[in-house]
């Protein structure tokens, strides 16, 4: 299997410059990132403080699995060989509101799809079910393994992670799951990156408690722990947060720690047009292409249906020469979430 040797180091430069070309002549070019779901609208915890599952009560489900062989297909659709200097740069394996190893075929054949192409790709899972046959030895092979710990111990993991669902062991089958990563990683000598990010709430937040839990994480192998304040609402702000992160990274060597600061909500009056879909478009379960993964549900609308379309290029064709800013209008979009933080960036700046 090839892995991808040169992976971009700065991914928000690429961004920038597909920025810089719609300034300067409106040129619509391919994403550089895409995200996929292959699950939509299931998981197997229920988080306290999840705030992509707000609202999935009211919204009618898209069809919950992507199958492995369709994944392939809608891929090879972005990647045909003839538009190879157009190809996307970067995959992501996630979900807005579930867990993409729920699907766990659709993830393995379709990172070796992609690991094949030399493209990059990462997992966003909550890690319960990276003991899944097969999945540890892909994952060894990917460029990013990000992982939504968020808790210190297991009764915090069965009080706030998966309530009433009887999960005694959550968190010490995560780090388990991680330690066998970990492990592959290092035999195999692959360039995966191990990342574990915490929100972090009044309710489940300790300096002692999380510190050594920062500890375990490094020794397990983990090379980046992010901590960010829970945008829920549920809980409320925890005072002096990153001066008591930065405080336990001084005490903790060998791992990089990073406080994240809150992503700074933007409604659509805060801006005109949405270019998600040229920055960081999602492909949902039922095919279709989603401006971002915040509006991967049927309450909004799709760009592109890339299952009937012919390839992704064809897509960004159609949208650039029938009416392009059209579709990027925000009212036409409806989004009603907050924008995260890098596509707000891009969608509050002039179109010049």
């Amino acid at each position: 299997m090839y892995r991808f040797q040169t992976p971009n180091p700065n991914q928000l430069n690429g961004l920038n410059l597909v920025n810089a070309s719609l300034a300067k002549n409106g040129v619509l070019l391919p994403p550089h990132t895409i995200d996929i779901h292959p699950v939509s609208g299931r998981c197997n915890l229920d988080c306290q403080w999840c705030i992509g599952r707000k609202g999935r009560s009211s919204v009618k489900p898209l069809p919950q699995y992507i199958t492995s062989e369709t994944i392939v297909a809608l891929l090879e659709k972005a990647l045909l060989p003839e538009e190879f200097p157009l190809w996307p740069s970067t995959f992501h394996f996630c979900g807005g509101d579930s867990e993409p190893l729920l699907n766990p075929g659709a993830v393995i054949k379709g990172t070796a799809f992609l690991l094949e192409k030399e493209r990059i790709v990462r997992l966003v899972t909550n890690g319960l079910a990276l003991n899944k046959p097969g999945i540890a030895p892909i994952v060894a092979e990917m460029h990013r393994l990000n992982v939504s710990l968020d808790v210190v111990d297991d009764d915090q993991f069965q009080t706030f992670k998966r309530p009433g669902a009887g999960i005694r062991y959550g968190y010490q089958r995560v780090l388990a799951n991680l330690e066998r990563v970990a492990d592959l990683k290092a035999r195999r000598a692959t360039m995966l990156i191990i990342s574990v990010s915490f929100v972090a709430t009044s309710a489940t937040f300790e300096d002692t408690a999380w510190k050594r839990c920062f500890e375990q994480l490094r020794d397990l192998g983990v090379a980046l722990i992010t901590v960010r304040q829970d945008l829920s609402g549920v809980f409320g702000e925890i005072y002096r947060l990153k001066e008591r992160i930065d405080s336990i990274a001084e005490h903790v060597p060998g791992v990089e720690i990073k406080y994240i600061a809150p992503e700074v909500p933007c409604a659509e009056s805060d801006f005109e047009f949405c270019r998600g879909p040229m920055l960081w478009p999602t492909l949902a379960a039922d095919g279709n292409l989603y401006a971002c993964a915040h509006v991967a549900t049927s309450r909004y609308r799709p760009f592109a249906n890339l299952a009937t379309a012919s390839s992704l290029m064809a897509c960004y064709r159609e949208l650039r020469d029938s009416r392009s800013r059209g579709f990027r209008d925000v009212r036409q979009i409806g989004c009603e979430r907050q924008c995260p933080t890098t596509i707000g960036r891009f969608n509050a700046a002039s179109i010049g």
